[in-house]
């Protein structure tokens, strides 16, 4: 089913996958050429950036960044001078353009008192579970969203299921839908989406729709928005952070939310996007495992915030906060646990995705089991991870059989056995290409959502979890997560045996991991 099925995309997408690319390849042979040739007649110049790249080494050693990060642009800039501290000029700096800091900032300010923390919360659990009273406490103070009670969870362990439950969620809309994704891609999965979305439009309900552009670049037409809001007035869709074929920074920092926010009442994330891959109506690495979450209830408040931080940013309209946020909720039935919807951006040194991952595993005393499409632990991550393990913690993480991407799948299973060591047990998904993001320990907490183990996830990118405590879903996930280790296998230390070269490819991989 694909409403836009006439439009000719195809020589669309060509075209700006070679415009951008080209553009893109052209400037920095351009840069290279200006840089050698200004250094070929100007020693000062030459001094100049010899200067600035021992200021640079000097600030990487003194700053509190992640290790790996700094030490790998230390190699870069110590390698390759002067053109190393060129290179860290251009890329370097991660985070996001002032301007579009100061425009995120702005609508925090707006959006962010709407959301109320109940002291009431933290004191229930801390009377259950002190530690976990702590966790939730951290987390609300660093991500400034609140934490919930009386909240209904679901967990869905495919995206076929996700996709099913979304559909019938999107049919009794009455007011609004709010829909944000990496990946935006024609198909069954989206059109079908579409088809409803246009459906509720010309009922009345308002329809807001956001794809990260990056991640739809090989996928959509530059003004693909322009055609979905063609279909009825009452649809608005943007393309977050806009590609620009230069060498910019900004495109660094992309939406990897998926979010879908149903008139305030219901919620989902998880690591599926609007593409067939994710519901198996294409194979492209065997079958594709995902997952995701529903939440019912005041909570959802939460992804509502989320999603109208990067839309207000992204377009030409503003949508007032205090339409959908702040009002009331019904009471849910079949409400449990403590439910924390939080956002993760990299806007400032405050990793919420990577700090939630870290209580999970600290606080783990039984067992702890991790699904991720990607295994490139920052530092703190990793040596965590060992600490539990060899404290006597059953952890458990499970990786794709069949990779997305070569290169990082090889990345991935070098980082296997520095963890083995420490009594890590890996399995890999041998049916095919494992894209869940889920945290399950000791048969009390959870987190789902959009976050890999990888630190584009950790800092560059936008994203989103739901942590649970005490939530009948987390049991689910530990369902999942226990058939899926089932359906693959367990790493063995002699897979891992290489040649030198072998060695030595996945050091350097290794090092230049935080840079790609």
């Amino acid at each position: 089913m694909r409403l836009l099925k006439d439009l000719n995309y195809k020589k669309a997408i060509t075209n700006r996958i070679v415009v951008t690319a080209l553009m893109v390849v052209l400037e920095f042979i351009l840069l290279l050429f200006l840089f050698w040739q200004v250094l070929r007649f100007s020693a000062l110049i030459l001094f100049f950036f010899y200067l600035l790249s021992s200021v640079y080494v000097i600030y990487l050693v003194s700053s509190k960044g992640d290790p790996a990060f700094r030490i790998g642009w230390i190699i870069v800039i110590l390698i390759l001078p002067p053109m190393g501290s060129l290179l860290y000029l251009l890329w370097g700096d991660k985070r996001p353009t002032r301007r579009l800091s100061a425009k995120i900032n702005a609508q925090d300010e707006r959006i962010f008192p709407y959301l109320k923390t109940d002291p009431q919360v933290v004191q229930t659990l801390q009377r259950e579970d002190s530690r976990e009273a702590a966790t939730i406490h951290y987390i609300q103070n660093i991500s400034a969203y609140p934490a919930y009670q009386n909240v209904k969870t679901t967990y869905y362990p495919s995206g076929e299921s996700v996709y099913e439950a979304m559909l019938e969620d999107l049919k009794k809309a009455q007011e609004y839908i709010f829909l944000e994704t990496f990946i935006l891609h024609e198909g069954e999965m989206w059109g079908t989406i579409l088809e409803i979305l246009v459906e509720k439009a010309k009922a009345g309900v308002d329809v807001r729709i956001m794809y990260d552009d990056m991640g739809s670049v090989p996928l959509l037409p530059i003004h693909y928005y322009k055609d979905v809001e063609a279909l009825d007035p009452h649809i608005r869709c943007v393309s977050f952070n806009h590609v620009v074929p230069f060498l910019a920074m900004v495109m660094n920092n992309r939406d990897h939310r998926k979010i879908m926010v149903v008139d305030g009442k219901v919620g989902y994330t998880g690591g599926v996007n609007l593409s067939d891959e994710y519901i198996n109506q294409k194979v492209r690495f065997g079958h594709w495992k995902d997952s995701g979450i529903r939440i019912e209830g005041a909570a959802v408040d939460n992804l509502t915030a989320m999603f109208l931080e990067l839309w207000n940013v992204s377009g030409t309209e503003q949508l007032d906060p205090a339409v959908y946020l702040g009002k009331p909720h019904e009471t849910v039935q079949e409400g449990d646990g403590f439910v924390l919807p939080y956002g993760d951006s990299p806007l400032d040194d405050i990793r919420v995705g990577e700090d939630a991952y870290l209580e999970i595993i600290n606080c783990a005393t039984d067992y702890l089991y991790i699904m991720t499409p990607y295994l490139i632990p920052s530092a703190e991550v990793g040596n965590a991870l060992c600490r539990a393990a060899k404290r006597g913690v059953d952890v458990r993480i499970t990786t794709p059989g069949i990779p997305d991407k070569k290169t990082v799948f090889r990345l991935t299973r070098a980082n296997y056995r520095s963890l083995m060591n420490a009594g890590v047990k890996i399995y890999e998904y041998t049916p095919g290409f494992l894209h869940c993001k889920s945290f399950v320990s000791d048969d009390k907490t959870a987190v789902v959502g959009t976050i890999n183990v990888d630190y584009r996830s950790l800092y560059l990118h936008f994203e989103c979890g739901v942590w649970m405590y005490q939530c009948r879903a987390l049991l689910d996930v530990k369902a999942d997560t226990l058939d899926v280790m089932n359906k693959g296998h367990r790493v063995q230390e002699d897979e891992l045996t290489q040649s030198w070269f072998g060695k030595l490819l996945d050091g350097l991989l290794n090092v230049m991991a935080p840079l790609l």
